[in-house]
């Protein structure tokens, strides 16, 4: 029905925003899925020296013969047992953050549709601007198009500041610490792909092949989005209810 009424380039911009929001949530799953098994095999690592730990504290109370040593050991065991019941409580933390955040996905998902009308309308704009498929045409495109991810960038983190209400001078800080880091990373990236892009592939393509490109980029950008911040006064870290300290790819 919808194919029916609207014109080509709202299905085209409906397109556009559906494929960027749904790789930026699958980069967020991505990222997600990779801290929760880090976290677990960490977890099972420290219970395994744990256990040993008590394996080696149980012998040397059975071999303890003098009272000097016996003391001396009890002291040592007295400490080590508090650092265990700490690391325990630690784990017992963990473990009840350590679960699939699935509100943070549809807010980088959303993210992500802001950032698929802007890539959509970027691109026409170029194409009209700037037609052919030269080399020197194609060279300035791609120049404009990376001089233009700041603004992308502040598209991204500005929405994604909102759906999370943080105020604006969090997103001010979290974009000036955060955005050049994620400029750098895609200039790298981008700035070659785009000519592919650009020289060999139709209009209505551009989105989707910057999308499937984005997967991995994606991915970076969520870990990146959810990594220690600032907290408004610039001072220390800002906690989030993402992580005990706030540790989401977009279309470049």
């Amino acid at each position: 029905m919808l194919s029916r009424v609207a014109k080509p380039w709202v299905r085209r911009l409906l397109a556009d925003c559906c494929i960027s929001s749904g790789m930026l949530a699958a980069g967020d799953v991505i990222q997600q899925s990779y801290t929760l098994t880090q976290r677990q095999s960490t977890d099972q690592s420290a219970a395994s020296n744990d256990s040993a730990r008590t394996q080696r504290q149980s012998t040397d109370q059975s071999a303890a013969s003098y009272d000097s040593v016996r003391v001396q050991r009890q002291s040592t065991d007295q400490s080590s047992a508090s650092y265990d019941s700490a690391r325990t409580q630690r784990q017992s933390t963990d473990q009840s953050t350590a679960s699939y955040d699935s509100a943070r996905t549809v807010k980088m998902a959303a993210a992500g549709a802001s950032v698929g009308i802007y890539c959509h309308f970027l691109y026409r704009c170029l194409d009209r601007v700037l037609p052919g498929r030269d080399v020197r045409t194609l060279t300035k495109k791609v120049l404009l198009d990376n001089l233009s991810a700041p603004l992308q960038f502040a598209i991204f983190f500005g929405v994604l500041s909102r759906v999370e209400g943080r105020s604006f001078r969090e997103y001010f800080q979290e974009l000036r610490h955060k955005g050049l880091h994620l400029y750098l990373a895609s200039s790298c990236i981008y700035a070659p792909a785009q000519f592919i892009n650009f020289r060999f592939l139709r209009p209505q393509f551009r989105v989707l092949y910057v999308s499937v490109l984005n997967l991995c980029f994606d991915t970076y950008t969520s870990y990146v989005a959810h990594t220690t911040t600032y907290q408004h006064n610039g001072h220390g870290p800002l906690e989030t209810p993402d992580t005990p300290a706030r540790n989401d790819l977009i279309d470049g």
